[in-house]
């Protein structure tokens, strides 16, 4: 391997990307340039015994990524010595049931493995990078100084992608609110003028009943005095007493009730009449006009 040539390789390929992109395309490079069966980039949960491959680049193409415990492997060598290299016996030297995705070390016919941990600039550990051989490889520090001199490129993207997409997160979550606090705002407001809505015709209907109660009050004052007249006319007529100027008096007081009646009654239907189309009508904008006083 020369290893200015390499880093070049690497530098180029690299060039100009971001986030997934970026992960994928420095697997495959590093990958490349080292001759690696196998090159992945692991995310490392908080308490360091869990791994999640970002990237991984396995016979020269990308895979699926997958998930698997720390414990007893040598990625949890390098997460606590920092560097690992087995240059060969690697799966001999982890005889335990080492499991990447329910696939044995010994299964998977690795021989040699490379790993490096990814920092941030607090030094805290987000993952590894990692090269494993089929066959044992001669040149174990060259390919752990390339994987070094790039491993802080790889952390400050992984650091970078995830800030982003916390960032991209709370947007969504401020948006999501946003939205929610309008929708509130908007049926807050619908219903105040709603309630302005009845508010308003309840006064109206107030001021109508007070309208009706004098067309009502002045029928019923009629209608009483009609009752009064009659009576005084059924007692002169069953004494015998009636004579023709109380019935010409009463016959006149009568027709003077009626039309008194009438008009009073005609005026009530009126205004209910009204009443009953702003009833209907009251989520209306356009407004109604109609008169409470001759």
């Amino acid at each position: 391997m020369k290893f200015d040539h390499s880093i070049k390789n690497i530098i180029d390929s690299i060039s100009n990307t971001h986030g997934d992109t970026f992960f994928h395309e420095i697997t495959r490079s590093l990958g490349a340039n080292v001759k690696a069966d196998f090159c992945f980039i692991g995310r490392i949960n908080p308490e360091h015994t869990h791994c999640r491959t970002i990237s991984i680049f396995a016979h020269g193409q990308h895979v699926n990524n997958f998930e698997y415990d720390l414990l007893d492997t040598p990625c949890a060598e390098v997460t606590s010595a920092g560097i690992d290299v087995y240059p060969e016996n690697v799966a001999q030297t982890f005889n335990k049931d080492i499991m990447l995705k329910d696939i044995m070390l010994k299964d998977m016919g690795i021989e040699a493995y490379v790993g490096t941990t990814l920092k941030n600039s607090e030094n805290k550990v987000l993952g590894l990078v990692v090269a494993m051989y089929h066959n044992k490889i001669s040149d174990p520090e060259e390919i752990h100084d390339l994987y070094s001199l790039f491993s802080g490129r790889i952390a400050a993207e992984i650091d970078s992608h995830e800030k982003s997409l916390e960032l991209k997160l709370a947007n969504e979550n401020l948006e999501e609110k946003v939205i929610e606090r309008t929708r509130h705002l908007e049926e807050a407001t619908q219903q105040l003028i709603e309630q302005e809505k009845f508010a308003s015709l309840g006064i109206l209907v107030a001021g109508i009943a007070h309208e009706i109660n004098t067309p009502v009050g002045v029928s019923l004052t009629g209608i009483s005095h009609f009752q009064y007249m009659l009576e005084q006319l059924q007692t002169s007529h069953q004494s015998n007493e009636l004579q023709a100027h109380q019935l010409d008096n009463f016959l006149s007081g009568a027709e003077e009730l009626t039309q008194s009646i009438h008009i009073s009654l005609e005026r009530a239907v009126s205004l209910i009449k009204n009443f009953k189309q702003v009833a209907v009508d009251h989520s209306n904008v356009e407004s109604a006009q109609f008169m409470l006083h001759d």
